[in-house]
């Protein structure tokens, strides 16, 4: 009996040794497992991580936006939002002189002669100016939450729209240039749009493409998608998807636009059976919003499906199809997602959802629950939940980030305060603590916003992290109506 009670029920918790020289040692005479070298190289920013915060840092006037993908440079918008500028990032440790001796894990919003210092010297020390290139014209501005950068992180792509003016209002075929065209409203207003490419290493525009009378959701890169060199363009107002190549020089070379038509010698094919679109290859204006012939695009879905029900050959699938295919034709294209050079990934919705009058069904918050959570849930299920995970789908084009930091097989971490899709969060009361996902020890903790300022509650914090790509700092801007205030999160050794 004596011999039961001194043996324990619970087996001590095996934590492996988190010595950065223990796991130096251990990767050099150790090889691995086959496919774990990427996860192994990765495994020492649990040992490296921002321990240090500095509070309400001075910057230029601009809006901070986001590093290249390696790292060297980092983009920020002028505060007219009609120029971009261009910093080049000194690396982690820039400052580390500059706070020789401060203690601690956060340097607050202190007066003192020392704090003040660091404060205002701290975004010169990071980041060094190279190029402020002018980009938006003719009362257009920039939006603030549109940039992709190209593969070769040598140029980066960046959006400007200004509203149509209600006087002189567009012309009517300006609005509407086909049968699939869209029916603007007060929420969703028509936009002039230009797209613009910078050359990183130079600051020179190269080339600027423009969209008239036009909605392109820039917000997030919803509307844009750049997979290696070619460039995707969604225009949800006339339903076309234009296709560019972003060649070497960095100039936009038309490739296609998919819509009305999928090829250039569609129109051709149409006319030679279809007579009265014989005018459109005639001088003057063709009055293509009245056209009775289905969208190239269009016709290719609704072919497919009905192939579908030929080969499935029941009645019920006929009579399915036919009671459907109104609502099918009546479809618009709200997102887009290139997966390859070759390859589409469309999401279609009611016009109702792509002119905003109403919410996207599929956007509910219950689609960041794992798979497991819906499916188990009351009213729950296998096709519930395959209809909330393709609510988060298509995917926006370099919308994650790819700091190790934010990698969850590494670190563990409230992704209710911070995760690693870019977009503004809910500011928390207390700092974002992060533990390694091995041993379960707290490696490091964020905080965003001020320190010790009453919090009101009435008021919605937001804050945005920007994150390196993988050096062990990052930026966070909490937004409190129109206050910013500025942290920067940094690896600091105390000497």
């Amino acid at each position: 009996m004596s011999a039961m009670e001194d043996t324990p029920t619970l087996k001590p918790r095996h934590i492996q040794n988190q010595n950065v020289v223990h796991r130096l040692e251990k990767r050099r005479i150790c090889s691995g497992r086959p496919g774990s070298h990427w996860y192994r190289v990765r495994c020492f920013h649990q040992n490296l991580f921002p321990n240090f915060t500095v509070v309400n840092v001075e910057k230029p006037p601009c809006f901070l936006r986001k590093f290249s993908p390696d790292g060297r440079y980092f983009i920020a918008f002028s505060s007219d939002q009609t120029s971009l500028e261009i910093y080049e990032y000194q690396g982690c440790q820039a400052a580390q002189d500059l706070l020789r001796g401060q203690e601690g894990e956060t340097l607050s919003t202190a007066n003192d002669q020392r704090s003040l210092n660091i404060r205002g010297r701290l975004f010169e020390r990071f980041f060094s100016l190279l190029h402020v290139t002018n980009v938006a014209s003719n009362g257009e501005h920039l939006n603030r939450e549109c940039s992709l950068f190209t593969d070769d992180c040598r140029y980066v792509i960046v959006g400007s729209a200004v509203y149509v003016p209600e006087e002189p209002q567009p012309y009517f075929f300006e609005v509407y240039r086909n049968n699939e065209s869209v029916t603007p409203n007060p929420r969703s207003p028509l936009e002039d749009y230009s797209l613009h490419i910078i050359d990183l290493h130079t600051g020179r525009l190269c080339d600027t493409r423009s969209f008239k009378c036009d909605k392109i959701i820039l917000s997030h890169n919803q509307g844009l998608y750049l997979y290696r060199n070619i460039l995707a363009v969604l225009s949800v107002q006339q339903q076309t998807i234009h296709v560019f190549q972003v060649t070497p020089d960095g100039t936009f070379l038309d490739v296609r636009t998919i819509g009305r038509f999928c090829y250039e010698d569609d129109l051709l094919t149409l006319s030679a059976v279809y007579t009265e679109t014989q005018a459109e290859i005639q001088p003057g204006l063709p009055r293509l919003y009245t056209d009775k012939v289905i969208n190239s695009l269009k016709h290719r879905l609704l072919v497919y499906l009905w192939r579908r029900v030929e080969q499935d050959g029941s009645a019920t699938a006929k009579r399915r199809f036919f009671q459907c295919f109104d609502q099918l034709r009546k479809l618009r294209m709200w997102k887009m997602q290139l997966l390859d050079e070759h390859h589409l990934f469309i999401k279609y919705t009611s016009e109702d959802v792509v002119t905003l009058r109403v919410t996207d069904p599929s956007q509910v918050g219950e689609h960041t629950q794992f798979k497991d959570t819906i499916v188990n849930a009351k009213y729950g299920g296998h096709t519930e939940a395959v209809r909330r995970l393709l609510g988060q789908l298509p995917i926006s084009a370099q919308s994650y980030s790819s700091s190790p930091y934010l990698d969850l097989s590494l670190f563990s971490y409230d992704d209710k305060w911070v995760s690693a899709m870019e977009r503004p969060k809910t500011c928390g009361d207390h700092p974002i603590r992060f533990y390694a996902r091995d041993s379960g020890l707290l490696k490091f903790k964020i905080q965003a916003g001020l320190l010790g300022r009453p919090v009101n509650h009435a008021v919605r914090r937001l804050v945005a992290f920007t994150f390196h790509p993988f050096e062990p700092f990052a930026i966070s801007v909490q937004r409190t109506n129109a206050e910013y205030v500025v942290n920067f999160h940094m690896r600091h050794v105390c000497e």
